[in-house]
């Protein structure tokens, strides 16, 4: 019954040691945006609200792709 019990802990604990978090979780106060409150940020994706999708850009970069007409 213990190895029943032990071996079930490990299985349920075991996705919590694999699945990365993002890296933001590591670091308290960590600003998603410097111009947006932590607990008003939310994930999307719409392409008529950037002009192109350009992956690892600065923040300045990414204001400049934003389409202001559709935010």
């Amino acid at each position: 019954m213990k190895k029943a019990i032990a071996m079930g802990a490990a299985v349920a604990g075991f996705p919590t040691v694999l699945i990365p978090k993002a890296r933001a979780a590591w670091r308290p106060r960590t600003l998603v945006h410097p111009s947006v409150d932590n607990l008003r940020v939310v994930g999307i994706t719409d392409s008529k609200m950037t002009a192109a999708i350009e992956v690892g850009c600065s923040w300045d970069r990414q204001n400049e792709l934003v389409v202001t007409e559709a935010v």
